[in-house]
């Protein structure tokens, strides 16, 4: 069974570490990430983005027993499980195989995985645009026709140039 953990901030080795030995068994996590691009200094610095900042989703068969889920409550490095995840099961695992499908051979999230349908103005967050804004003349389905200052630009939307829109 799946459950959703938050955990305490800087703290998620110390809490993994600490499920695991609580449990005795293997925990499966899966913690979502984006590689974001930054200029800094004149130069690129490249760093991770956890999609779901302090939460982390975890499976093991024994969560679907109450007093496991009793017992590791209280276990150092975690803020709260939140509540309900036995009755989300089918939305939990149907989020983790759609992040699954849309990550790189790395990892991490790709820009499919964000779907933009009425998107009217977005900033870069990796590539040589990084942190650049850019208008959307027209949304195909995919891909983009951008304006970023007076150069037009036609950007793909499966590419691996990330961007959120503004």
């Amino acid at each position: 069974m799946w459950i959703v953990a938050k955990y305490k901030s800087k703290q998620l080795n110390f809490f993994k570490d600490n499920l695991n030995k609580t449990m005795g068994e293997k925990i499966v996590f899966f913690n979502p990430k984006i590689k974001r691009q930054n200029i800094k200094f004149s130069k690129l610095k490249l760093s991770e983005k956890l999609l779901l900042d302090k939460y982390i989703i975890c499976f093991n068969k024994n969560f679907r027993d109450s007093s496991v889920l009793k017992r590791i409550k209280n276990i150092k490095g975690l803020d709260y499980f939140l509540p309900g995840s036995q009755f989300n099961q089918k939305e939990i695992t149907a989020f983790v195989n759609y992040c699954q499908s849309h990550q790189d051979k790395e990892g991490f999230i790709m820009q499919s995985f964000f779907n933009f349908k009425k998107i009217t103005k977005g900033q870069f967050i990796s590539g040589p645009f990084t942190n650049f804004v850019f208008d959307v003349i027209e949304n195909q389905k995919n891909r983009l026709k951008i304006l970023i200052g007076n150069a037009e630009i036609c950007l793909k939307k499966n590419s691996e140039y990330l961007f959120q829109p503004v």
